[in-house]
């Protein structure tokens, strides 16, 4: 930093420091100060952050400014404001209230007050970084230091101040981003918020005989090897095969679980049958049950009629 930088950035420090004071006697161009023009509740609200400046805390002067900054919104508060948050040091959110403060005051503010908040921001950007954020994904949640700062996309660069800081970034649906990012005085930097989806889901992976057909929850899903991403919670898996005996595996998976499950089929027990209906939403049935009990409750000499309504058949090879 240049000596006449230096020098700049103290004398604007200075006057920063005693601005609730300065700017209450300070009159705008048609001659109304600040003080004089807050009426009701929001002088009240005014006179409490001047009396809490003076008395140095800072953080309650700034929440009555912002009272009287929501019942009266003069804009020559956000100086005011603006103090408060260099005394807290907070020279990013300063800067931001004092480029607030010139834009919505030009009708209210002299030359030489024009001027001075100009030269507050110069010399105060010293003390800051200037950060791009971009991400893949709009509505992205930034905090930093657990201060929600805005949502991407970001139309531009924003305002933080010098040192380390803890960055968050949230979004409904993917994984929560949280790390460090050190911002330097003066300078620029680049944060990109890369957020995983969050799935939920674990893997399952079959191993089974060659040709044996392998089933989840009803749904064919091959034969001999068999493995997949499935959603979280409680499923079931089954192998099937002609002239073998089927096995069955009940799996609860949880998030990022990966089971892995040996079901080779035995031999089938000799007169057993592999042709199975399907009931319902997908469970099944051997079709030799179905036989044995027809042949079982069939009377001598007469054949039951043909049950109403349908269900469909399926053999496994």
């Amino acid at each position: 930093m240049t000596l006449r930088r230096f020098a700049v950035l103290a004398s604007i420090l200075l006057a920063v420091s005693n601005m609730p004071s300065t700017a209450s006697a300070q009159p705008a161009r048609g001659g109304t100060s600040l003080g004089d023009t807050l009426k009701g509740e929001a002088k009240t609200a005014y006179d409490d952050a001047r009396r809490l400046f003076k008395a140095g805390d800072y953080q309650a002067s700034l929440e009555a400014l912002g009272r009287a900054q929501k019942l009266s919104p003069d804009p020559r508060l956000f100086w005011n404001m603006a103090a408060c948050e260099k005394k807290l040091g907070h020279h990013a959110k300063a800067i931001s209230l004092v480029e607030k403060y010139l834009a919505g005051g030009a009708a209210l503010l002299s030359e030489a007050e024009r001027k001075e908040g100009a030269d507050f921001v110069t010399a105060m950007r010293t003390l800051i970084g200037t950060v791009t954020v971009s991400s893949a994904i709009d509505g992205v949640n930034l905090y930093v230091d657990d201060e929600l700062v805005g949502a991407t996309p970001f139309t531009k660069p924003i305002y933080v101040d010098s040192g380390e800081h803890a960055i968050r970034a949230t979004r409904t649906g993917y994984k929560e981003l949280a790390r460090k990012e050190t911002v330097p005085a003066g300078g620029n930097a680049a944060w990109d918020l890369a957020l995983d989806k969050d799935v939920h889901e674990g893997r399952v992976v079959v191993s089974a005989g060659a040709g044996e057909s392998i089933w989840l929850d009803g749904a064919l899903k091959g034969r001999g090897e068999w493995g997949g991403n499935v959603p979280s919670g409680k499923h079931t898996v089954l192998v099937t095969s002609t002239g073998k005996k089927s096995r069955e595996e009940a799996v609860d998976l949880h998030d990022g679980d990966v089971r892995t499950l040996d079901l080779h089929l035995s031999q089938a027990s000799e007169g057993s049958s592999n042709t199975w209906l399907f009931i319902g939403g997908g469970a099944l049935l051997a079709v030799g049950a179905v036989v044995g009990g027809y042949f079982l409750f069939k009377t001598n000499g007469a054949t039951p009629s043909d049950p109403k309504g349908t269900l469909g058949t399926f053999t496994f090879p």
